[in-house]
């Protein structure tokens, strides 16, 4: 690739009146899949950094596993090797706000970059490019807003002083090197929804995430879909132990007090499920209440809020 960068500007012509020839084109393997690993192994350790560093990406590193429907099929647990068997091109994750779709979605990018070929996508690694703002659609000279944002994303995530050439991202696109993202689609205006359509000829992202509050079309292209599911009553303790055992907040309560604070949300929500949101703004609260009164009355759990408004209002202010 960089000999190819050096050949650019350097071309001659056959003799007597043939066209101009660039020497670039003797460099016939400089998008051979291994040459695109290669790129990616090189930016990999940057783009794990960057991409952590986001803040919608640093607000869900701890993920819970929950059912899912998975092309019509319900999966209690969600695996990178249940996805991998499915996911070709264009992956759907729908479902109520609040029910862990982006969350979901920084899951599978890091499944994308993992070192574990067990747990990759596919058989090679793939940088993710996480799209969540809209697009300018008249900025983007000549080129497509969807790729000039995925262009500048990855420019950033990598490191790089200069954009990333035009024909080099879109073989790391079609050839699925590089994992874009584009979240809450259905809460996007409607001149970015128009700027991605997968069922375009000239579409080159074969490897692309939208999240969305409805059953997007995607222009009727073949997708899978996923749709996070609510989290059942009998498995509330589950998901609570699991959230505070991966945050290392589970030893501040005994288990007469966390089997307690799970009966208090079983009474808060009653019959219904709930949105794992919900369930995270609960265990929060518990942590917060804990942690401010242990000096005060360590052997009785805080008072906690008794019901859903309650418990939001608390959670704001």
């Amino acid at each position: 690739l960089k000999i190819d960068q050096f050949l650019k500007p350097l071309s001659f012509k056959i003799p007597p009146f043939g066209p101009e020839i660039s020497l670039r084109f003797l460099l016939f393997p400089k998008y051979h899949p291994r040459v695109l690993d290669a790129w990616v192994s090189e930016h990999l350790k940057s783009v794990r950094e960057e991409f952590q560093e986001k803040d919608t990406v640093r607000d869900r590193q701890i993920h819970i596993p929950i059912p899912v429907i998975l092309d019509r099929r319900t999966v209690a647990q969600l695996t990178s090797q249940e996805l991998r068997a499915s996911f070709k091109k264009h992956l759907l994750i729908w479902g109520e706000g609040g029910v862990g779709k982006t969350s979901l979605a920084c899951q599978i990018a890091k499944w994308a970059m993992s070192d574990d070929k067990t747990e990759r996508l596919s058989s090679h690694r793939m940088l993710p490019v996480l799209i969540e703002e809209e697009l300018n659609v008249t900025a983007a000279a000549g080129q497509q807003p969807f790729i000039a944002a995925i262009q500048g994303q990855l420019q950033d995530l990598t490191d790089e002083p200069e954009p990333i050439p035009d024909e080099l991202l879109e073989r790391l696109l079609r050839q699925r090197r590089v994992l874009v993202i584009a979240d809450h689609l259905s809460e996007m205006s409607e001149a970015t929804r128009k700027a991605i359509r997968p069922e375009m000829p000239d579409f080159p992202v074969h490897a692309l995430i939208v999240t969305s509050r409805i059953e997007e079309t995607l222009g009727h292209v073949s997708k899978t879909t996923l749709k996070p599911l609510r989290i059942a009553g009998n498995r509330l303790s589950s998901f609570m132990e699991a959230y505070l055992m991966q945050l290392g907040k589970r030893d501040l309560f005994t288990d007469s007090e966390f089997f307690d604070a799970c009966s208090r949300l079983s009474l808060m929500v009653g019959q219904r499920n709930i949105t794992a949101l919900l369930a995270k703004l609960y265990a929060e609260q518990l942590i917060a209440a804990k942690v401010g009164s242990i000096q005060e009355s360590p052997l009785q759990l805080p008072q906690l809020p008794d019901n859903i408004p309650d418990l939001m209002l608390a959670y704001l202010n």
